[in-house]
């Protein structure tokens, strides 16, 4: 008896423990009607559920609407809110646009607006735990287009960073504004003005709780470009000190994420790109560690099988020993996440597909206290969208065995191919030829996302593939001997 209690609780214990690896990969329907669009714009991951805020829009109008839900780790749902408010046009959300106030008490951040952005204002929503409004609150008092973009929470007061752009003189500002909890004004402030709109920009709280540092998209106006600005406020607003981040190759994207870390400093996520004239194929993500005066401390630049890539976004785990990634596309469909250890050596990357097949875009990414990672965004189904949701364990995984994590079952790393076998033009525009090998061995190419894109089958030694119709870039030659044996090596495409 006692024998059979001890094999039940180890299988118990297995049981738990693949559960507990279990992630999703799953997409959801929240229109109410013949779908156009359902998209997830942001997260935030709770300790027993996370909730999503996105927008949707249905065959019935073109407008596009707002939506809350609530869902459990296993992906089931909890409740879904529609978020119509009366008298207003559309409304969306910012990507980080959800903050726990309190475990009973939610903020998101949005706008409101038409579709030819004449009109655009920002709005604050508070509710519960429940999806149930407890306030909410418009500020219609622009002569333009004026949203938030990023959010915080202190000492009871909301500090939103954000765009206000005054449509009838064409000048943009960094806009930041304090909040109490209910939505009340404190200050506002407004600062880099420009030509145009810059971007998106985000906040956060100094370790200290006596600072702000904003970053993102600013314009100097001396060089007259856009940079990847840093401003650090003191908690009344003034500014204490103005940077633009420096960056060791040509100007690119100026987007810009920041996470504080608790013992004093920042860790941001930005890009670069290495080419003069902004080429989307030599755009990289460019990440690193800030002292508290916005000096940098270490910065790195990864790209590998991301290719044309951005730094979207980035979080601190929870036992702040591994900060995680959110990349997106400079161009193409592609969107992914990484970690590293907190001197930005990367343990891993993930390139994930809905469903292993289609492509996707990711938008948002939170960490629960437990360690589980909650992307979020939308399949590119270009007829009808699906709002998309990946949960990951620590490991990226959201399955055991989960092959999007890098590097992939065909190892993207260049290997010594048997000393009899010669692979030339490496790099090449127009053909790959093969000596040395066995006839019967089965040539294959795989893009940098796994795709098949060449599978032929040698009949001589000596076999020439023809490259020249490929897309410029890394690509993976594998050679499957007639023993089975497998051999790879790294091409690149002019």
């Amino acid at each position: 008896m006692k024998t059979l209690i001890t094999l039940f609780t180890i299988l118990l214990l297995l049981k738990a423990r693949l559960f507990a690896q279990q992630g999703i990969d799953t997409a959801y329907d929240f229109c109410t009607d013949e779908r156009i669009v359902s998209s997830i714009y942001s997260c935030l991951a709770d300790t027993d559920f996370f909730l999503i805020t996105g927008v949707t829009a249905t065959k019935d109008t073109s407008e596009e609407h707002s939506f809350i839900a609530s869902l459990q780790y296993d992906g089931s749902i909890n409740w879904v809110k529609k978020t119509f408010f009366a008298g207003e046009l559309n409304s969306a959300q910012s990507y980080k646009g959800i903050i726990k106030i309190s475990p009973d008490k939610f903020l998101y951040i949005g706008s409101i607006y038409n579709f030819n952005y004449s009109v655009c204002y920002p709005y604050l929503y508070f509710f519960n735990a429940n999806g149930d409004s407890i306030c909410y609150k418009s500020y219609t008092d622009t002569a333009g287009i004026k949203y938030f973009s990023g959010a915080t929470v202190h000492n009871n007061h909301i500090i939103t960073a954000g765009t206000d752009f005054d449509t009838q003189n064409n000048i943009a500002s960094l806009w930041i504004a304090k909040y109490d909890l209910s939505g009340n004004t404190v200050w506002q402030k407004n600062m880099f003005f420009s030509p145009a709109i810059p971007g998106n920009n985000n906040i956060t709280l100094s370790a200290d709780g006596k600072s702000y540092l904003v970053v993102g998209p600013m314009y100097d106006s001396v060089k007259n470009i856009f940079t990847s600005g840093m401003v650090k406020l003191d908690t009344d607003g003034h500014v204490l000190w103005m940077k633009s981040l420096p960056k060791p190759a040509h100007r690119h994207y100026n987007d810009m994420d920041i996470v504080t870390i608790p013992s004093g400093g920042y860790y941001f996520v930005s890009s670069i790109s290495k080419s003069s004239i902004l080429a989307p194929d030599s755009s990289y993500i460019y990440y690193g560690k800030l002292d508290e005066n916005g000096d940098t401390v270490w910065t790195k630049t990864f790209r590998e099988l991301f290719y044309n890539c951005k730094g979207y976004q980035l979080q601190l785990t929870p036992d702040n020993k591994h900060i995680i990634f959110l990349t997106g596309p400079y161009s193409g469909e592609k969107s992914g996440f990484m970690k590293t250890d907190t001197n930005g050596n990367v343990i891993w990357y993930s390139i994930p597909y809905y469903q292993k097949t289609s492509n996707g875009i990711l938008h948002s990414l939170s960490i629960s206290p437990g360690n589980k990672y909650v992307l979020c965004g939308y399949t590119l189904d270009i007829t009808n969208p699906l709002s998309w949701v990946i949960i990951t364990d620590s490991n990226g995984r959201r399955f055991p065995g989960d092959d999007a994590i890098q590097p992939l079952n065909i190892n993207h790393r260049t290997k010594n191919l048997h000393n009899n076998i010669k692979i030339y033009p490496n790099p090449t525009s127009n053909n790959i030829t093969i000596e040395g090998i066995q006839p019967a061995t089965i040539i294959q190419l795989f893009d940098v996302t796994s795709r098949l894109v060449i599978n032929t089958t040698a009949q001589q030694p000596t076999a020439t593939i023809s490259t020249h119709t490929l897309a410029a870039g890394t690509y993976i030659l594998q050679l499957t001997l007639p023993d089975g044996e497998k051999r790879n090596s790294k091409i690149t495409k002019r």
